[in-house]
């Protein structure tokens, strides 16, 4: 559903640069939030410029941290756990994590980079 948002609001505002990054990089923070918080958790979307702004808040008050690449271990033909900040780091021109009151919101930023293609 949140690939489908991001999607849709591409659409609406003309950002068809940043589609495939930003499915992407909220892809990854919804299953972040999924694996990790198992709480209920809150998509937001809005427009930066050129770019996107990508959150998803939970109740979880542990920050994401990014998993050392030494330490990845394929447990089945597939897997690709541990990745996924890694991935987002690549993607986004910026991300981070903030604590909430009730929890924290993990966020990134999208943008088109000149002479890449998405």
């Amino acid at each position: 559903m949140a690939r489908d948002l991001v999607r849709q609001v591409c659409r609406a505002w003309d950002l068809g640069q940043v589609l495939h990054p930003a499915r992407l990089v909220v892809s990854e923070l919804v299953a972040n939030a999924v694996t990790h918080a198992r709480t209920e958790m809150l998509v937001s979307i809005s427009r930066r410029g050129a770019g996107l702004h990508l959150s998803v808040s939970d109740r979880d008050p542990q920050p994401p941290q990014l998993v050392d690449p030494v330490s990845w271990t394929v447990r089945e033909p597939g897997d690709d756990w541990g990745q996924g900040l890694h991935l987002v780091h690549r993607c986004a021109a910026a991300w981070g994590s903030m604590p909430t009151t009730d929890g924290k919101v993990v966020w990134a930023t999208v943008r088109h980079r000149e002479g890449r293609t998405a």
